[in-house]
């Protein structure tokens, strides 16, 4: 997802792209240069890759996307092609009773 792609999501805020090593490669909106938020996302798919559960290769298993839900805004992160990407929208419950 490069940022002309994460800036065509829905609902997007921000967006950042994270080396596989842990370094910001680029990011923009509410995320721009948010290096500790950067930090935190590359931990926790470092974790999940440490465990099985995530995987930095398109070619090995594990989830390739996980999301982190809060009241009004979520985090999707992907992985894909050695790279974490991060897009923040807005959340927007369709069921008024679910809020």
């Amino acid at each position: 997802m490069s940022a002309f792609a994460a800036e065509k999501v829905n609902h997007q805020v921000g967006f950042m792209v994270i080396h596989e090593k842990g370094g910001l490669i680029s990011s923009g909106g509410e995320l721009e240069y948010n290096e500790v938020l950067a930090d935190l996302f590359y931990k926790m798919v470092k974790e999940g890759t440490d465990k099985g559960l995530l995987s930095l290769s398109d070619n090995e298993g594990g989830f390739k996307k996980l999301t982190v839900q809060f009241e009004d805004h979520f985090y999707v992160v992907a992985v894909s092609n050695k790279k974490i990407h991060v897009v923040k929208r807005k959340y927007y419950p369709t069921d008024p009773a679910l809020a």
